[in-house]
């Protein structure tokens, strides 16, 4: 069964975008700070590494902007989409009952 993809909704995309880009700002935030705080085990920066201090503070601020960069992201992606979409077809996928 073949489909087209005519319309994505622009807020639904952008909070799926927005998800899975504070995941993984989350990810590489808390592989940073594991990193900064082995790195004050071993002299300096007084206990926190290379982030002094604010590595809480920049993975929290990093996270937020990730979410906000990727609802934005995707809210823009699906109105290009959709003007696309509207102008020249869709994407067709094709589908099959299991």
């Amino acid at each position: 069964m073949r489909k087209e993809v005519t319309y994505i909704n622009p807020l639904r995309l952008g909070v799926i975008y927005a998800a899975v880009l504070a995941a993984i700002y989350l990810v590489f935030g808390v592989i940073g700070i594991l990193f900064g705080l082995m790195g004050g085990m071993h002299g300096g920066f007084g206990g926190f590494g290379m982030f002094g201090g604010g590595g809480l503070i920049a993975t929290a601020a990093g996270i937020l902007a990730g979410a906000i960069m990727g609802f934005l992201g995707g809210a823009i992606s699906a109105l290009v989409y959709n003007l696309a979409a509207k102008a020249f077809g869709g994407v067709v996928i094709e589908l099959k009952d299991v």
